[in-house]
């Protein structure tokens, strides 16, 4: 009878290791606040990189302003939008993560791209009507 308990119980172990859930890849952001001109209310940036998709989505105090996708092998996205009456731009270098599909070949090719551009983190420059107002960073 024992036996049968402990092989029972190693079947629904295994079973319920099998059919665990997969966590989806995503990155989130470094948030960052910041503080435009003529409010007293900071604002909160922040955002994240779904790493299968490609797909970006910067958030300001939690709602979402800003969503893209990287084209393929170029680590470089510009998006623009609007909130509270102002022109919102990120622009986002990753220099990792999008130039190729993993392994040495794409850390090499994501090498040369990154040479070649002067990147060296996951991240985005956020302006707020012209001017640049923070960096969020991805890691």
């Amino acid at each position: 009878m024992e036996k049968l308990f402990i092989i029972t119980f190693m079947v629904a172990v295994a079973l319920s290791v099998g059919c665990k859930e997969k966590k989806e890849p995503i990155v989130n952001a470094h948030e960052e606040t910041y503080t435009p001109p003529g409010s007293t209310k900071p604002w909160t940036f922040g955002g994240a990189f779904h790493e299968r998709k490609h797909d970006i989505n910067i958030t300001i105090d939690g709602r979402k302003i800003l969503s893209g996708r990287f084209t393929p092998m170029n680590p470089h996205l510009t998006m623009n939008s609007r909130y509270q009456d102002r022109q919102i731009t990120g622009v986002c270098d990753f220099a990792h993560g999008i130039v190729g599909g993993g392994g040495w070949k794409s850390r090499v090719a994501e090498s040369i791209v990154n040479k070649k551009r002067g990147t060296g983190s996951n991240s985005c420059k956020i302006t707020v009507g012209g001017k640049k107002d923070a960096v969020i960073l991805f890691f």
